[in-house]
């Protein structure tokens, strides 16, 4: 008789659940960033108990990042994107009343409404439960208050 296979498919993709969901690193598998990477789509999914996330990938490009963190009055979120590429990242929004977004020390968005002159950072659009925001190659420190 032979043996049971032990190895289940469910879990043969656990990592993509950390990359894909929880950071929002989206794979060009499911059609949501460019195949070579030229364009990258971030949107992490976040879990109302959990505090803290973190991953990273390499690309033919390089390495892209995202990692962010839940406080009570704030949310950071961190996110690096290899050389010649463009993103698309979405800062989750946890609150309904006014906030700000920064990057660093650069004022991007408050009262419903975008801050250009940020170097890097295109544009800014409010969808749904997130501020949406074009960005080039570079790293990029996100403050939510």
């Amino acid at each position: 008789m032979a043996a049971l296979d032990r190895a289940h498919a469910m879990w043969s993709t656990i990592d993509e659940f950390f990359v894909e969901d929880l950071s929002g690193i989206k794979s060009p598998i499911n059609g949501e960033t460019s195949s070579v990477y030229d364009e990258i789509k971030i949107k992490p999914q976040i879990p109302q108990k959990l505090t803290f996330a973190s991953a990273s990938t390499k690309c033919i490009k390089g390495t892209i990042s995202s990692s962010w963190e839940r406080e009570k009055n704030k949310f950071t979120f961190k996110v690096e994107i290899t050389a010649n590429t463009t993103a698309t990242v979405y800062m989750p929004v946890f609150v309904d009343s006014d906030f700000t977004i920064n990057e660093g020390m650069n004022l991007i968005w408050e009262e419903g409404r975008f801050y250009a002159g940020t170097e890097g950072i295109y544009s800014g659009q409010k969808q749904e439960d997130f501020v949406e925001f074009e960005i080039g190659s570079g790293r990029y420190h996100f403050i939510l208050e």
